[in-house]
C-alpha cells in the first residue's frame, strides 16, 4: 500500500494482499473504512482475470494428509507453481503469464474531518481479524496515544488467531498512524 495525503484528499495505491484502513468516528463509534481491497482468488474480478488468461485457481493440496489447506492460490495448468494466495504482485514473471499483475488499484477519500487513524498491515494481521475488529483493538491505544501499544496488540493477537486455526504462522507485519 502507499498512501498519499493532498489536501482534503488521501489516496492509496494497492498491489497485493495487504490491507490499509481508515478509522473514522461517526456518531460517537470508530468506524472502519477500508483504503484498499485485498487482491485474491477469491475476488470475482481478480478470479475472471487469471482464469482467462489460463491461471487454475484451488487450495494447496497436502499429499501426505490427502487434504486442501490455506488459502485459495493461482497455478499454471497442470503444474505446482507459483502457487501464489494474491492476485497483483510485483516481479512474479512466472505469475504475470496466467494473469498476475502489478497494475495498482488507486481509490480516492475525501477528508471529513473525523479521521481518527489510519491501519496498514499485511495478511497475516487480515487473515483472521476483521477491519472492524482492527480499529476495535486500536481505539482504546487511540485514547491513550499509545500507538506502539497498538501495534503491539495487533500483532498479538494476530498470533494467537493463527495459533488457533494454522499450524503455521504467515507473516505479521502492522503501521499505525494516529492523526491528532
Amino acid at each position: 500500500n502507499t498512501i498519499l495525503f493532498l489536501d482534503n484528499t488521501i489516496t492509496c495505491a494497492n498491489v497485493g494482499d495487504s490491507r490499509a484502513v481508515l478509522c473514522r468516528y461517526i456518531d460517537n463509534e470508530y468506524k472502519a473504512i477500508d483504503l484498499s481491497r485485498d487482491h485474491n482468488p477469491n475476488e470475482k474480478d481478480e478470479s475472471e482475470r487469471v482464469t482467462s488468461k489460463g491461471g487454475h485457481i484451488l487450495q494447496y493440496y497436502d499429499k501426505i494428509m490427502k487434504r486442501f489447506i490455506g488459502p485459495k492460490r493461482i497455478w499454471l495448468k497442470n503444474s505446482d507453481i507459483p502457487g501464489l494466495a494474491m492476485s497483483r504482485s510485483f516481479g512474479d514473471e512466472i505469475g504475470h503469464t496466467v494473469g498476475i499483475i502489478a497494475t495498482p488499484e488507486v481509490r480516492e477519500f475525501k477528508l471529513e474531518g473525523n479521521e481518527k487513524f489510519m491501519i496498514i498491515a499485511s495478511d497475516g494481521v487480515w487473515e483472521f481479524i476483521s477491519s472492524q475488529q482492527c480499529v476495535d483493538i486500536i481505539k482504546e491505544y487511540y485514547e491513550k496515544g499509545d500507538a506502539e501499544g497498538g501495534v503491539d496488540a495487533i500483532v498479538k493477537e494476530s498470533v494467537k488467531r493463527w495459533r488457533n486455526e494454522e499450524e503455521t504462522i504467515d507473516d505479521i507485519t502492522a503501521i499505525v498512524v494516529f492523526f491528532e
